[in-house]
């Protein structure tokens, strides 16, 4: 069974996804909240396998509480379902924990499949999210600054040399002078 608890500060979207979930045999829904800092408090005290977390809600929106809850229940897998669909959002979740991102049109079959590989520990990216992600991150990935090379055997040589030798003869980075 998996114990799911549902956070949106709307009752409509807590009411209908309640209505979808509960017909799900190894589906129990524990808990509802209607603001981030709720969301937060009932985790701790209802233990939920998986949190279906929006973004926006009042009082700590639904970023600052999947944060909390991925810091302090580290066990607890945190899905937002959003109406966001900017790699931003989906960006910022997954920094802060949340083990996936789905949009709230999401068809009912996709969430059931999506909490179950969420709850078993795999990260789940919506229909269409994943390759709108995967753009936004390889965007990143291209201006992020490069990391230095390692040396070689010959410079790594020539190092402790330059640094072994207490009276260089030559300044001290002409043996460690890369050449193309």
């Amino acid at each position: 069974m998996i114990r799911i608890l549902l956070a949106d500060d709307s009752i409509t979207v807590r009411q209908k996804l309640q209505y979808m979930l509960e017909p799900e045999a190894d589906f129990e829904v524990v808990g509802t909240a209607d603001n981030g800092e709720k969301t937060v408090e009932l985790v701790g005290s209802l233990k939920p396998d998986v949190a279906l977390v929006d973004i926006e809600m009042p009082v700590l929106d639904g970023l600052g509480a999947t944060q909390q809850i991925s810091r302090r229940h580290p066990d607890v897998k945190v899905l937002i379902l959003s109406s966001y669909g900017e790699e931003k959002y989906i960006d910022q979740a997954l920094k802060v924990g949340a083990r996936g991102y789905l949009l709230k049109n999401t068809p009912a079959s996709e969430l059931f499949h999506a909490i179950r590989f969420v709850q078993k520990g795999y990260l789940q990216l919506g229909p269409g999210l994943f390759e709108k992600y995967a753009a936004h991150a390889a965007q990143q990935d291209a201006t992020a600054p490069s990391k230095p090379t390692a040396l070689t055997d010959k410079e790594e040589q020539a190092a402790v040399a330059v640094l072994a030798d207490p009276k260089p003869k030559q300044p001290v980075g002409t043996p460690l002078k890369r050449v193309p």
